[in-house]
């Protein structure tokens, strides 16, 4: 009944399940690279149909959400922590927020160093950020080696303005401050 409708989907989780997540290989492991149904898609097709909705979608990725939903008008999609935003029918992603990014080839050099030492660890490179994900390491020596990675970059970047060092679980991020799906 109401006039207007805000309607916000996240990709990864709600639209496409957990198991169905593929994991593509390459000198760096990457993000999945996931499929919704077409069932789904013909759902988001039809909800961003009706002038009185307003649709985003949530993903980690723009290259997933860009090639899945580039044939669906009226449809917002966000990627990155709302980092990045593509607005309904534009071509173009657009960033809200203005940073240095010579922080990231450096940060990336020391992650991958790590990564190199112990089994099942990856670097995730986005735009935004770099994250040392040890969540398939098969060896305790990870969240050791985690620790030892916070400290190395916290020595290394420390004169870098505006970024933060975050340990999470089985993670550590380097990023933006404040750039995180709460604050934009």
């Amino acid at each position: 009944q109401a006039k207007s409708r805000v309607i916000i989907c996240s990709y990864e989780g709600t639209l496409v399940k957990e198991d169905s997540i593929k994991k593509v290989k390459s000198f760096t492991q990457q993000l999945p690279l996931i499929k919704i149904t077409s069932e789904q898609l013909d759902l988001i097709r039809q909800l961003a149909s009706d002038p009185n909705n307003h649709v985003y979608i949530i993903s980690e990725t723009m290259e997933a959400i860009d090639q899945e939903f580039q044939n669906i008008s009226n449809l917002t999609l966000l990627t990155e922590d709302g980092f990045y935003y593509k607005q309904a029918d534009g071509d173009k992603w657009i960033s809200i927020f203005n940073f240095d990014t010579t922080w990231k080839p450096v940060a990336q050099k020391i992650m991958q160093n790590y990564a190199s030492r112990i089994e099942g660890v990856s670097v995730i490179a986005k735009e935004s950020s770099i994250t040392w994900n040890y969540e398939k390491a098969r060896s305790d020596i990870a969240k050791i080696q985690a620790k030892e990675l916070v400290e190395h970059l916290v020595q290394v970047l420390s004169r870098v303005e505006n970024i933060e060092i975050l340990k999470g679980n089985k993670f550590v991020e380097v990023k933006p401050i404040d750039i995180n799906k709460v604050n934009n």
